[in-house]
């Protein structure tokens, strides 16, 4: 399906990019926490920079959960949301890494590469800068631990599909942050405290030219959500979407026993709508394969990704041709066949949806 907003010839000519630094969201323990953007530009990402201490007292210790992994889970959800009540986005920490990891190719920024080349210098880790995850702590100890987070509004960086007007005086949008406590992140004996924590916001915008006729196609909005939906039998374990939006990926972890399940349990994976119509039929070992053919390395073990904006097998200029427009039929689900030989036990699947849907 065409969209006009993919042209962003003129539209480049008259504007131009800014980054822009917000007001810090502090923590509060266990508690949601925003700040309101401000109403200029066209908003295309938000990144933050979460930082935080860990200190242990005496007979003390902290160690980092298996899953979800610190310092992400600090993080318990990322909400950006119109003052209509509309969520824009919707995940958790973890959820946002996971869906970030799809955009590039190459895109890992939680694991340091080690390639620098003045391997002397006073600050000699520029990885350090951004994604600590503080490591475990034994007794009297203190930690420094921060990570990146990411919303991309905007379909790409070469699309100006998804861009929220944000210089209109009746619409506001909140950034909001629900905060975890120190048990998100660590199994703890004794005393353990968090201390520093904070998040800092820096947007990216784009200036509204000045003749209107070179203003961008706003015709459609951008929604990325997570959700969790808990299972109890294995065989098909279906996740029926929500209708009247286009699809242009899926992101599903199957998660048993608070961890991602046994790959090897996990027999086919199917997208099918209008009852009969099956689009993919799909060995998972296969795709897992075709997932680090796409994204240069393979994603955190027990995801599966159904990204059906990339006709070229390159995310970061996603396309319309196999997108999946629920408009016009009566379902759409995507259907994960879970061995028999798996024992559940608190089964969940968490999915995450980067869906269109016309403003008009």
């Amino acid at each position: 399906m065409p969209l006009r907003s993919l042209d962003m010839s003129r539209f480049e000519m008259a504007t131009r990019q800014a980054f822009l630094i917000q007001n810090t969201i502090p923590f509060v323990d266990s508690a949601p926490q925003f700040i309101t953007l401000p109403q200029v530009g066209l908003l295309a990402k938000i990144r933050l920079l979460v930082s935080g201490t860990t200190t242990t007292a005496a007979a003390s210790s902290a160690t980092r959960k298996a899953y979800i992994p610190a310092p992400f889970s600090i993080v318990r959800r990322l909400i950006l949301r119109s003052s209509e009540g509309a969520d824009i986005y919707n995940t958790s920490g973890w959820g946002n890494y996971l869906f970030n990891r799809t955009n590039k190719f190459m895109g890992e920024y939680a694991v340091n590469d080690n390639s620098l080349v003045i391997p002397t210098a006073p600050t000699p880790d520029p990885f350090s800068r951004y994604f600590n995850d503080g490591g475990d702590l034994g007794a009297s100890a203190t930690t420094n631990w921060r990570f990146m987070l990411s919303i991309p509004v905007s379909l790409g960086p070469r699309s100006l599909t998804g861009l929220l007007m944000m210089q209109n005086p009746g619409v506001q949008f909140q950034l909001e942050i629900q905060w975890g406590t120190v048990t998100d992140l660590y199994t703890t004996t004794g005393t353990v405290t968090l201390s520093n924590v904070t998040a800092i916001p820096e947007i990216e915008i784009f200036h509204l030219p000045e003749n209107f006729d070179d203003d961008p196609d706003l015709g459609f909005a951008r929604n990325i959500i997570e959700e969790l939906t808990p299972f109890t039998n294995t065989g098909d374990v279906p996740y029926v979407a929500p209708l009247s939006h286009i699809y242009m990926k899926l992101l599903h972890m199957v998660e048993n026993n608070s961890l991602p399940v046994d790959m090897g349990k996990i027999n086919t994976l199917k997208l099918q709508y209008a009852q009969t119509q099956v689009a993919y039929n799909m060995k998972p070992d296969i795709h897992l394969w075709r997932q680090r053919q796409r994204y240069g390395l393979d994603l955190p073990p027990g995801l599966y990704v159904h990204d059906l904006g990339m006709p070229d097998e390159m995310p970061e200029f996603p396309g319309p041709r196999d997108w999946i427009d629920t408009g016009f039929i009566t379902d759409f689900k995507s259907v994960i066949n879970v061995d028999s030989s798996l024992t559940l036990t608190s089964a969940q699947l968490r999915t995450i949806r980067d869906t269109l849907a016309p403003t008009e």
